[in-house]
C-alpha cells in the first residue's frame, strides 16, 4: 500500500514534533526530515523495546545534529506488548529476518536521499549485522549488537548474524562492542573481526554511568516534565509521587507534594477512579501538554523540590 503519514505530534512531553508514516509492509516508523539538502539519511534499528519517547527524540536529535534524513523503525509491528522484556524475548524467535530488514529497506526508502546509514541498539545492533547482507546501506554501526542469534531466540525464521556479514559486506560495518557484555563473548569478537568487521571495545564503569545518569534525571525532572514520560498516560498522583521519591531518593510530605504539584496546573482530572488496586483508589490525572506549552512561554522553571 501507499506509504502514509500523520503531521501530528505524538503525545510525548517535552520534545520534538515527530512525523509518523506508515511504510508501504504497514510497519509504523517515526521521521524528521526536516533539514534541507541533507548530507545523507539514517536508519534506526531501536533494541527490544521499540519505538517510545526516547527513539522519537533521537531521531530529530539526530537529524539536526548531522544534518541528515532519520528514521527509526518499530520492531515489533503489529504486537501490542507491554514493557516486560520477558514478553519481548519471547517475542523473537517468531521474528521474520525477510520482513524486518524489507522494513529497514523501506525505512531507507522513504528518506528520499541516495546515501543510507543504518545504527542499531543490542537487538537492533544484531539486525545491523544481518542488513549487512544488502548493498543498501552505505555505513553500518552496531552498537552491543549479538554476533549470534541467541538461543532463546532462535528459530527458521532467524538466520546467523555471521552467515550475513560473509554473504554481505562487513567492511562497511563499525562494532562497538561491551567488554564484558555476555552476548559478545571474545571468542565471538574474534569471529567478527575475522569477517571484515572494524570493532571498537568499549570498556566503562557500568557505576560510574549509571550514577551519572541518576544525576542528569534528578536534575532533569526538577527542570522539565519528562517524569511523566515515565508513567502511562492516565495515572494517581500516588504513583506520580512514589516516582519523585524513588528518583530523588527522599519522602515527601503527601499534602505538600500535591500542593505543589496542584500549583503547576499541569495536571488534568480526567474524572476516572483507579481499579483493581489494593489500596484506596485514588483519581487519575493526565499531563497537560497545552497548559505547559503555555507556561514555557513565560520561562518555566520547573517543579523545584
Amino acid at each position: 500500500g501507499p506509504l502514509t503519514e500523520s503531521l501530528t505530534t505524538l503525545e510525548y512531553p517535552c520534545q520534538y514534533w515527530v512525523m509518523r508514516i506508515t511504510l508501504p509492509s504497514g510497519t509504523p516508523a517515526e521521521i524528521d526530515t526536516s533539514v534541507a539538502n541533507p548530507k545523507m539519511g539514517l536508519v534506526i534499528a531501536p533494541d527490544i523495546f521499540g519505538l517510545r519517547p526516547l527513539f522519537a527524540e533521537l531521531v530529530s536529535q539526530l537529524a539536526n545534529e548531522w544534518q541528515m534524513a532519520v528514521i527509526a523503525v518499530e520492531p515489533f509491528p503489529g504486537k501490542e506488548l507491554s514493557p516486560d522484556v520477558g514478553e519481548r524475548f519471547a517475542e523473537m524467535a517468531k521474528l521474520d529476518d525477510e520482513v524486518h530488514l524489507r522494513d529497514l529497506t523501506e525505512a531507507a526508502d522513504a528518506l528520499g536521499v541516495d546515501r543510507v546509514g543504518l545504527i542499531g541498539f543490542c537487538m537492533g545492533g544484531m539486525y545491523c549485522f544481518k542488513a549487512a547482507r544488502s548493498d543498501r546501506f552505505a555505513k553500518i554501526s552496531s552498537f552491543y549488537g549479538m554476533i549470534h542469534v541467541p538461543e532463546g531466540w532462535q528459530s527458521t525464521t532467524q538466520g546467523d548474524p555471521m552467515e550475513y556479514l560473509y554473504a554481505g559486506f562487513p567492511e562497511r560495518v563499525l562494532a562497538i562492542i561491551g567488554a564484558q557484555d555476555p552476548y559478545t563473548p571474545p571468542e565471538q569478537v574474534t569471529e567478527l573481526f575475522e569477517s571484515g568487521v572494524c570493532i571498537k571495545s568499549m570498556a566503562f564503569d557500568h557505576k560510574q554511568i549509571l550514577d551519572t545518569c541518576l544525576q542528569v534525571l534528578q536534575r532533569k525532572i526538577q527542570e522539565e516534565p519528562i517524569i511523566f514520560n515515565l508513567l502511562e498516560k492516565r495515572f494517581s498522583l500516588r504513583d506520580l509521587q512514589l516516582l519523585f521519591e524513588q528518583i530523588l531518593g527522599i519522602e515527601f510530605d503527601r499534602r505538600n507534594f500535591r500542593k505543589k504539584l496542584f500549583t503547576t496546573g499541569l495536571l488534568t482530572d480526567v474524572g476516572e477512579m483507579e481499579r483493581n488496586v489494593k489500596h484506596r483508589p485514588g483519581k487519575l490525572y493526565t499531563f497537560n501538554q497545552e497548559a505547559y506549552e503555555q507556561i514555557k512561554r513565560k520561562s518555566f522553571v520547573g517543579i523545584q523540590f
